[in-house]
């Protein structure tokens, strides 16, 4: 009676499991801005955009890619130097019930600079956020990451100051 009691509640709990409609159902397409808050810039100091786009491999997790390009010339001491730097990303996020989610991420840089080194640099991140639909297509993200990050300058490696911090933003996108 006990093995057969063992297997009814066994059952029951895999049927409730599969019964639950999917936060974020497998075939979703989801195309983001990266920070939302820089928009807030656009007439000012310009918009940063990070574009990504992602896909729902199964119900509730979807695998997402990043590319963040940036040029800049700046001038220091009466020298004008030009910076390029380009962020490529992956990620994998997985949502809970009531569209909280957590992630995992991986991230490759490479800066160059005028007269000096190019420098490369690998991070890590976790993400924990809130999913926010509205308007049809449309979503907010509000998250807090924490960030790890170690830089190659020319051959030796060496953590940054900026390893270890922990960042709040917004994201925005759709969802298809």
């Amino acid at each position: 009676m006990k093995k057969l009691f063992t297997i009814f509640a066994c059952a029951s709990f895999a049927f409730t499991l599969s019964a639950q409609d999917a936060v974020q159902p497998k075939g979703s397409w989801y195309l983001g801005t990266g920070d939302a808050t820089e928009l807030l810039n656009i007439f000012s100091s310009g918009v940063t955009v990070n574009p990504t786009v992602g896909y729902a491999v199964i119900d509730n997790l979807v695998v997402g890619l990043s590319v963040n390009a940036q040029s800049a010339t700046m001038t220091y001491d009466g020298n004008t130097y030009n910076a390029a730097s380009t962020i490529y990303g992956l990620g994998v996020t997985y949502f809970f019930s009531d569209n909280y989610y957590g992630g995992l991420g991986l991230g490759m840089l490479t800066l160059s600079e005028t007269d000096e080194e190019d420098i490369t640099g690998l991070g890590l991140n976790a993400t924990v956020g809130k999913y926010i639909p509205f308007k049809h297509n449309l979503y907010l993200n509000p998250n807090l990451s924490y960030n790890s990050q170690t830089l190659d300058y020319g051959g030796s490696i060496v953590d940054t100051e900026g390893a270890g911090e922990m960042v709040i933003s917004i994201g925005f996108g759709a969802r298809f």
